[in-house]
């Protein structure tokens, strides 16, 4: 395609206009050049004006067509050819890092409710057992629950009668 362009670029334009107008026309600056344009507008010389426009025409074909601009030009129309490929790698890689969020939510989603499920089960199994020791009609509930702490035998048996009324006395109210 470059070379087509290229070639297209190169080929010589037809023109009836001889070569010293032209040789003259490149010999100004781009600032002359269009001031003598401005002033040949002014004066309707339409042949001139004619000329000094190819002639600028010709001097921008003959830059483009120098070989490192072209080489320039391809080695940019292939490094845009990359542009696609890296953006297609970054979205795969943006996509992965969404997914693996959403996957670490969810995940923690589960767990919570898994955790949440346990914390209830033993707040439940805590307010029976709690339910029961106070319900029960046994005196000795308090000295087995005291007997499991490191207290002395002489210490246990007033401190479970002393709960022991303060149990019996919550039921008496709890019953009323």
């Amino acid at each position: 395609m470059l070379e087509g362009v290229r070639n297209h670029l190169i080929k010589p334009l037809r023109t009836t206009f001889t070569s010293t107008a032209l040789e003259q026309v490149r010999q100004w600056s781009l600032s002359d050049k269009l001031y003598y344009i401005h002033v040949r507008l002014r004066t309707r010389e339409w042949n001139l004006i004619y000329g000094d426009i190819n002639g600028m025409f010709r001097e921008m074909k003959s830059v483009i067509a120098r070989e490192h601009l072209s080489e320039k030009i391809k080695s940019f129309a292939l490094q845009s050819l990359y542009i696609p490929k890296r953006v297609l790698a970054s979205s795969t890689t943006v996509l992965a890092g969404g997914a693996n969020l959403l996957f670490t939510v969810a995940v923690s989603i589960v767990s919570g409710a898994a955790g949440l499920l346990n914390f209830i089960s033993q707040l439940m199994v805590f307010f029976w057992l709690l339910y029961y020791l106070i319900t029960s009609e046994s005196g000795g509930v308090m000295d087995h629950v005291l007997g499991m702490l490191p207290v002395s035998k002489s210490t246990r048996v007033p401190c479970a009668q002393v709960l022991d009324r303060a149990v019996s006395s919550v039921r008496t109210i709890g019953h009323c």
